[in-house]
């Protein structure tokens, strides 16, 4: 790698340019590029090896946002940082998305400038050193040592939040994405994804690292919420507003979020008919208590959540349009494990270590097979389902090695077919059953599949081939 950064500085205004330039160059020693125009910019560009680009995002011909998915296009390894006034915040933290590093407001810090290129800096360094994991080239029956696995990473993990993997640049800049928002809890944030890909998680992680991280977050799930009571729940209600209601009264949960988070997990649930009240709260930052007639207002930070497709559900008249364009201004994808498969084993890690802390039987080693059980599989519950069969194998586990043979319980996928015994998940007759009938048929099963080749096919259930001659007769 070259000993200093190649950095670009583009921006429409000069005197800020070059202001920026004369602050770099006395930094370190830096090759500086300057450009007043996008378009010349570009050539720039696909002339010289650039490593680092500073860019204004309002600019003609060009924005920052543009030149930014249009550098991150290319096969090379150049960071893109916006400089934004207060009018473009939105488009620059959405531009994370499309892998901007990250964005300065105007008027741009020396000291936010200086932080962000020893960061690059140091990445690069790092990303030099490629300390990866290769399981391709560790034999299937090598046990690997639980400690020399966990220095090879540094999981971020947070005591109120949980796991956040790091390990793949959707979640890079997933997370850098909401470190900017951390600084604007006026606006609100919506978080998709699958059921079990950690929205919650990542719900706290932006409160924790926030300025709110002392005050309540508060989380509702909406679906559980009866559409009778759901007014009630959010807003709270005077005394007497009901019949059943406590005399006294009660402060609903965006009372309860007072200076803090409010995370409505499943927003998509909420009644139509209530949809209005919450889009005024997002507007106005006011409501009523049920039967009240005292002006509240909000100072709340929301987040929201869901697993649906939000836009066909508007175009399906089942959810207010207004609402959804205003809880969407910064809409966060979350993709599936199966998505992020370098983060597989540094949340098993993660899991591990929680585990170790609380079982007799410490885990001291794996057998990496395991790994690649795990790493073929699909993970339709995605970190939740890796979670739960993690925690189910080592409350059964008579070892502190963990062995392939104790995922016989996943989707293992071989020669693009895709096998399933779930030992969890399975009906008993209600008559009673045959249980070396099931044996036998599983044993004549692997033979075929070895073409009657006994040492395979005992190498394949795990077992001792003499088992197969004494015990099965085989």
């Amino acid at each position: 790698m070259k000993k200093n950064m190649n950095i670009l500085l583009i921006d429409d205004e000069k005197e800020c340019c070059d202001a920026l330039q004369f602050f770099i160059q006395n930094i370190g020693e830096y090759t500086i590029f300057t450009s007043y125009d996008s378009i010349n910019a570009l050539k720039i560009l696909k002339e010289n090896n650039i490593d680092l680009v500073f860019a204004d995002v309002s600019m003609p011909a060009l924005d920052g946002v543009e030149l930014t998915k249009i550098i991150k296009s290319w096969e090379k390894d150049i960071e893109v940082v916006l400089i934004s006034g207060k009018k473009d915040v939105i488009d620059s933290i959405n531009a994370i998305d499309y892998g901007a590093f990250d964005f300065i407001p105007k008027p741009a810090s020396g000291k936010k400038v200086e932080n962000i290129i020893r960061k690059i800096e140091l990445q690069k360094r790092q990303k030099a050193k490629n300390q990866s994991f290769d399981l391709l080239t560790i034999p299937d029956n090598k046990v690997i040592d639980l400690e020399e696995l966990n220095s090879l990473y540094d999981t971020l993990y947070f005591k109120n939040i949980g796991y956040v993997g790091l390990y793949s640049q959707d979640i890079k800049n997933i997370c850098n994405k909401l470190k900017k928002l951390s600084d604007y809890p006026d606006i609100p944030v919506m978080l998709e994804g699958n059921t079990g890909v950690g929205k919650e998680v990542f719900a706290r992680y932006l409160h924790y690292i926030s300025p709110r991280a002392k005050e309540p977050f508060v989380a509702i799930n909406c679906a559980t919420i009866g559409k009778d009571i759901f007014e009630a729940e959010l807003f709270g209600y005077e005394k007497g507003a009901f019949t059943g209601a406590d005399p006294k009264g009660k402060e609903g949960k965006i009372k309860l979020a007072e200076n803090g988070t409010l995370f409505l997990d499943e927003i998509t649930e909420i009644p139509l008919s209530h949809q209005s009240k919450l889009l005024r709260v997002m507007q106005e930052k006011e409501y009523y208590k049920v039967s009240g007639v005292t002006k509240q207002t909000v100072n709340t930070s929301i987040v929201c959540a869901t697993n649906k497709n939000i836009k066909e559900l508007v175009n399906q008249g089942l959810f207010r349009e207004d609402l959804y364009y205003r809880l969407t201004v910064c809409k966060i994808l979350i993709p599936p494990l199966e998505q992020r498969k370098n983060e597989i084993i540094p949340l098993t890690l993660l899991f591990l270590k929680e585990l170790n802390e609380k079982n007799k039987i410490k885990i001291t080693g794996i057998e990496a097979k395991f790994f690649k059980y795990l790493m073929n599989y699909n993970w339709p519950g995605n970190i939740r389902e890796l979670k739960n069969i993690i925690t189910k194998i080592v409350l059964f586990n008579e070892s502190e090695i963990l062995k392939a043979k104790e995922l016989t319980l996943l989707p293992v996928l071989e020669a693009g077919k895709q096998h399933v015994i779930d030992i969890y998940n399975f009906s008993l007759p209600e008559d009673g059953l045959d249980l070396e009938l099931y044996i036998n048929k599983i044993i004549i099963k692997a033979l075929d599949k070895y073409n009657g080749n006994k040492t395979k096919t005992a190498s394949y259930l795990n077992i001792q081939r003499k088992k197969l001659y004494h015990k099965y007769k085989v």
